[in-house]
């Protein structure tokens, strides 16, 4: 029965080394596990913003191709409008209503309206003012017409001339 005991006693400092070994093997395994379920834990969480953020993107993606597809319209209008409408329109009227009983008729078969404008360097030899004037025309015939003094002397036939096509643009 010594023996015996003896024997047990020998293997106890193995039998508390192979049990500290196990025990240092369960808790790696539980820490392991628990860096797994954090790993998935993380995987998981993109997963859902990048679901969540998948909608934003494919409606942002649709407004810049519907933004493309406008500015297409658009060019094509303006390529539309600048190649085939003089094609189409052969002739055309214009009409310049002076009151309600009579009108003036011009009549072409060009679309085009011609502005011409002119001043005096200082005309007037009372006031020191230039003269401004204008006429627009379309199919060889005047639709506005004016010959006016200038508001400020001028001291320059150059400022006379801008100040004259400035009034011509208004």
């Amino acid at each position: 029965m010594s023996s015996i005991i003896i024997k047990i006693i020998i293997f106890i400092p193995q039998i508390i080394v192979l049990l500290i070994l196990i025990l240092w093997i369960i808790i790696k395994i539980i820490i392991f596990r628990t860096q797994i379920i954090l790993f998935l834990i993380l995987i998981l969480s993109m997963i859902i913003k990048i679901i969540i953020f998948v909608p934003q993107i494919i409606i942002f993606l649709i407004l810049i191709l519907w933004t493309i597809i406008e500015i297409l319209i658009f060019i094509i209008q303006i390529i539309v409008f600048l190649i085939l409408i003089p094609s189409i329109i052969i002739k055309f009227t214009v009409r310049v209503y002076v009151d309600s009983d009579a009108a003036l008729c011009y009549g072409g078969s060009e679309f085009t309206v011609r502005g011409y404008v002119d001043s005096d360097f200082a005309g007037d030899l009372e006031k020191r003012k230039s003269t401004t004037g204008y006429v627009f025309i379309i199919a060889g015939g005047a639709v506005s017409w004016v010959s006016k003094l200038q508001t400020v002397v001028a001291l320059s036939t150059t400022k006379a001339e801008y100040m004259a096509a400035t009034q011509a643009c208004k």
